[in-house]
């Protein structure tokens, strides 16, 4: 039977959650060579991820 569209979420919240810690990661273990803009860009990611992760997170328990 063919699913739904839109009833992976626990995928995406797993996505979702290796890109934070894989840029939060990346962060911590940061070169001395990085600049400014490009940890402002990293930021709106985690942001972005993360507000990702929290939806997900939300739409798997309301379907369950």
């Amino acid at each position: 039977m063919a699913e739904r569209q839109g009833k992976n979420w626990g995928l995406r919240a797993v996505v979702c959650a290796a890109v934070v810690a894989w840029q939060i990661y990346d962060m911590v273990s940061a070169r001395l060579t990085q600049s400014s803009e490009g940890d402002a860009l990293r930021f709106v990611v985690i942001a972005a991820a993360l507000f990702g992760l929290i939806v997900s997170l939300v739409r798997l328990s309301v379907d369950y």
